[in-house]
């Protein structure tokens, strides 16, 4: 292993020691980044069996063209406020790689949603203006109404995912790892340092100076932030202004700009383009009817945004690509996913390394009252200190907590995993370490495995060696005991190839009573008629370690039912014991501490549930209605917390969805088509969803399916509706979501090196593989490809006259019967042929009675083994059960390529090689036995009556 690669290393973790919280603070911090290789990318590149080729140079197994996925994740904590308003994950794109997939997903890999921006003043904050006026900046939109002040739940409104070409954007530095104590120096301090500079390990910094990553982010915080900034971070930022994510796609799309060295707000827009994200939403302006704390959540679904595949990759040009996350829960973990494709080695050609960098960063709390009186009035440069860490490919180091929160005398378990994925070099002389006394007395030790000893609070494990592809894994189990908050456990890797200081990982648990609300709701039935009556049920979980309350003076949950639907009187129960009835003001329905009296406390683990009865008005038109449900819950520091969820509990009044299709599985990345089936009729509209955006449609043919689609990339989720609108039906509910498999490990004919069907072509380079998953090489013709192409009814060979086998590429032509060619290689053309019972007959080859499919001696038994007169599938004579071989000609071989015309005329007629995978339902096992002369025989028998298994459409 190159040294140099790794000397930089030891700089990475941002976070050096978590003191007592600030009495001060008011924010929630995003102090983590565990940057991670995602597996389907260790097992690609695995020096012990990894799918890629290599070949591309340096020290790591892969090649120009493979697609590389980390993994970006981080755990907010605790700083005066358990939410905040919202948060930012920024990837910095290595020079040698193009952005191929970006995603949000959860702890087991599925794709899912950002959460909404979080509930703050929609008008300017209550501590007060910023000495604009309507006339002292851009004018579009018109911020009259706002008095020439952004409204901080319109700034922090915009989710999803955003990328950047802009030249500012690009990572600073340029030549060396980030960390807290490098990269572009603050012009001026974020008001808010004080808060988070202990946290993220940058108070010691030299000349205490702090670092941005880019410029363009230096220059917002100098506009925002600052003291020296329009309005230091307090309050709001000029309208239109202030977001992280300013962009032709965003509410608050103006940045602003350094006019040497002068900061101005002159309406230029910013340079972050959306990526179209599933349920990414965009800020509103809202009128504020007085000048108040007036609180809300702003953001409303957006479609904008660049279409990302691996087949439309992101402009070249990207330098950085931020996911705004919305609004931050403590007790929760965030991550997501960025998918980059190799274009050349290294991937970084500024430092010359394998490398992959990234940061966060976050905003002032959520509202911590419905007026908006307490909690989210600051925006996000006052908060601006990013988190960065950065990754290698040749080192796999993670560190785990199987708890985000615990409370004092539970126990927590830390998994590190290491694995050597530098395919050259040997590692010796590996020690790994694991600190657990990162906040003095916060743990005490209880157990480690694999020899670890614990002395003074670090266990060390003893020295090993780990070979390229080596893995080792170590657990410690501890006890949380101390008072501080949160807990921070690192882990350190040294050996002779990265001496000391080493690689260090982190990984951060809240400690302390915390409650972490899940809302859900539901209706049912689904499907009513105009006057129905529907029963909805709307919960609320507390997956945290504290209790959630709902005594608070705002607490409650409030329901916002479809037009025309209005709850039964009487019907209301909260864990199923009777409750009162709601007040409402139109359709929006207030479920307060008058209802859920007597039982307030939702305890950990637990959920409190309210259901009632709702009437389906008479006059509510056809169509689907969804519901919404915002909650308020005080958690066990009396902070009250805000959740909300929309478009949920939808209902189908007098209309009929169509039954959910099936997918086939596996999937695996490459793939061009997703295939299955569904109960439908034929011309029913099937929509392929990826990653949870509709992405591309066919229609059903004979109960079957199948949609072409960009190329998929590994871990991307894949889900497919139905929509039958000749039956006057609505689209489906989604399929069991299928995860697309990765290619490393998985040898098929399509990626072993053989050249399969004899064509002189292999793998990709030959035109019957799709990709790299496809079972077999064989080119797809006329006659096996599934499709009637001469419209006579009959489909391929042996089915259609005009196919002589299926190598013939032509169904209108003449049967192999009367085309004057011995297509079975037997000496005998035509009708002198004993395998061709007349001029239509599509094949010469002669097929015995046992496996012709026909009861010919009527005992209404056939073929082999069912008639008891057949001793094996080539015996000619259903009734005798003595064996006649048929004359059929010469033993196929493996075609042209290796005997020349002769061989290729024997070989067309022999249905292709499916790849090893036995016919679904064929009632026919292609293998061989012990007595290799018989195989042939056998084989031939039975391909014949094989229909080729084709895992894609023609």
């Amino acid at each position: 292993m190159d040294n140099k690669r790794f000397i930089f290393l030891a700089g990475l973790v941002a976070l050096a020691f978590v003191p007592s919280q600030r009495a001060d603070a008011d924010s929630v911090a995003q102090v983590q980044t565990a940057k991670r290789i995602a597996e389907t990318t260790v097992q690609l590149i695995d020096p012990q069996g990894g799918g890629t080729t290599g070949g591309a140079g340096g020290n790591v197994n892969y090649a120009v063209g493979d697609i590389l996925t980390f993994n970006i994740r981080f755990t907010p904590v605790e700083n005066g406020a358990t939410r905040g308003l919202g948060g930012y994950i920024t990837e910095y794109i290595p020079g040698n790689t193009e952005v191929v997939g970006a995603r949000f997903v959860n702890t087991v890999g599925e794709t899912v949603c950002p959460h909404r921006g979080g509930f703050g003043p929609v008008g300017f904050g209550a501590r007060g203006a910023a000495n604009y006026a309507a006339g002292d900046f851009p004018t579009s939109p018109d911020p009259g109404f706002l008095e020439g002040e952004g409204g901080i739940s319109s700034l922090y409104a915009d989710t999803g995912i955003f990328f950047s070409s802009d030249s500012r954007t690009a990572r600073a530095p340029t030549a060396d790892f980030t960390t807290v104590s490098n990269g572009v120096t603050m012009s001026c301090d974020p008001t808010g340092v004080g808060q988070l500079e202990d946290l993220i390990g940058a108070a010691n910094n030299p000349n205490g100076d702090h670092f941005a990553h880019n410029e363009w982010d230096n220059t917002q915080l100098q506009a925002f932030g600052c003291n020296s900034s329009f309005n230091r971070g307090s309050g709001n930022t000029p309208f239109g202004y202030g977001s992280a994510v300013a962009g032709p796609d965003t509410f608050y799309k103006y940045e602003a700009t350094d006019n040497g060295g002068v900061i101005e707000t002159a309406g230029v827009v910013g340079p972050w383009q959306r990526v179209k994200t599933p349920c990414a939403e965009i800020g509103t302006g809202v009128p504020a009817t007085v000048e108040g704390p007036i609180a809300d959540r702003l953001g409303v679904p957006t479609s904008l945004g660049f279409q990302l595949s691996a087949d439309t990759p992101l402009p070249a040009s990207t330098n950085a690509v931020r996911f705004a996350v919305g609004e931050l829960a403590v007790g929760e973990e965030y991550q997501v996913e960025i998918s980059l494709r190799v274009l050349a080695a290294p991937l970084d050609p500024l430092q010359n390394a394998d490398t992959n960098c990234s940061e966060v960063f976050g905003g002032d709390a959520s509202a911590r009252a419905l007026d908006g009186s307490s909690g989210g009035k600051d925006n996000t440069w006052r908060y601006f200190l990013p988190a960065p860490a950065c990754v290698d490919l040749g080192l796999l180091f993670n560190l785990d907590s199987d708890k985000l929160q615990v409370l004092a005398g539970d126990t927590i378990t830390y998994t590190v995993r290491t694995k050597n994925l530098d395919a050259t070099t040997t590692h010796t002389n590996v020690v790994i370490t694991d600190d657990l006394l990162a906040g003095v007395g916060d743990v005490t030790f209880v157990s480690a495995d694999n020899g670890g000893t614990q002395a003074g609070g670090l266990v060390t494990w003893p020295a090993i060696t780990l070979a390229p592809g080596d893995e080792v894994i170590y657990t410690v189990v501890v006890t949380a005991a101390g008072n501080n908050s949160p807990i921070l456990n690192r882990s350190t890797y040294v050996s002779d190839q990265l001496p000391v200081p080493g690689f260090s990982v982190v990984s951060l648990t809240n400690l302390g009573p915390i409650a972490v609300p899940s809302l859900n709701m539901s209706v049912s039935p689904a499907a009513v008629a105009a006057g129905d009556t529907v029963t909805y049920t709307a919960s609320v979980a507390n997956n945290g370690s504290g209790d959630a309350r709902l005594n608070c003076a705002d607490c409650g949950y409030t329901v916002t039912l479809p037009p025309g639907v209005t709850v039964v009187p009487g019907t209301v129960t909260v864990d199923a014991a009777a409750a009162g009835d709601p007040s409402f003001t139109g359709q929006v329905f207030f479920f307060d501490s008058g209802v859920f009296a007597g039982s307030d406390t939702i305890s950990p683990g637990a959920s409190k549930v309210l259901s009632f009865d709702a009437l389906v008005g008479v006059g509510v038109t056809p169509g689907v209605y969804g519901s919404k449900l915002d909650t308020w819950i005080d958690d066990p520091a009396q902070r009250e917390m805000s959740d909300s969820i929309n478009n949920v509990a939808r209902i189908f009044v007098d209309i009929t969805q169509s039954d959910t299709p099936v997918i086939n599985a596996p999937i695996f990345q490459d793939a061009i088509q997703v295939c299955g089936t569904s109960t439908e009729a034929d011309g029913t509209a099937i929509t392929v969803s990826v990653d949870l955006l509709a992405t591309a449609t066919d229609t059903v043919t004979a109960n079957a399916w199948c949609v072409v689609v960009p190329s998929l990339i590994a871990g991307q989720n894949i889900a497919a509706t139905a929509t039958n609108s000749g039956a006057s039906e609505v689209e489906s509910q989604p399929s069991a979501v299928v995860i697309v498999e990765g290619t490393a490990g998985v040898v098929v004919a399509c990626n072993d090196g053989v050249d399969n069907d004899g064509d002189g072509l292999i793998d990709l380079a030959d035109p019957g593989c799709v990709d790299a998953t496809d079972l077999d090489e064989t080119d797809d013709t006329q006659c096996s490809n599934g499709v009637d192409d001469d419209g006579n009814g009959e489909t391929d060979f042996p089915n259609d006259i005009g196919c002589s086998s299926y190598a013939d590429n032509d169904e209108s032509g003449i049967a192999a019967c009367a085309d004057s060619i011995d297509n079975d290689g037997d000496g005998a053309t035509d009708l002198a042929d004993p395998g061709c019972d007349d001029a239509a007959d599509t094949s010469e080859a002669d097929i015995p009675l046992c496996s012709n499919g026909i009861d010919d001696d009527g005992d209404t038994l056939i073929d082999y083994p069912e008639d008891t007169g057949c001793d094996s599938a080539v015996d000619d004579d259903e009734a005798s059960g003595n064996i006649v071989p048929p004359d059929a000609g010469p033993i196929p071989d493996a075609g042209a390529a290796a005997d020349g015309d002769a061989g290729a005329a024997a070989d067309a007629a022999v249905a292709p090689d499916p790849g090893g995978v036995k016919e679904p339902n064929s009632g026919c096992g292609c293998s061989t036995g012990t007595h290799a002369s018989s195989n042939w025989l056998w084989l031939l028998a039975c391909i014949l009556f094989l229909r080729r298994r084709r895992r894609r459409a023609s």
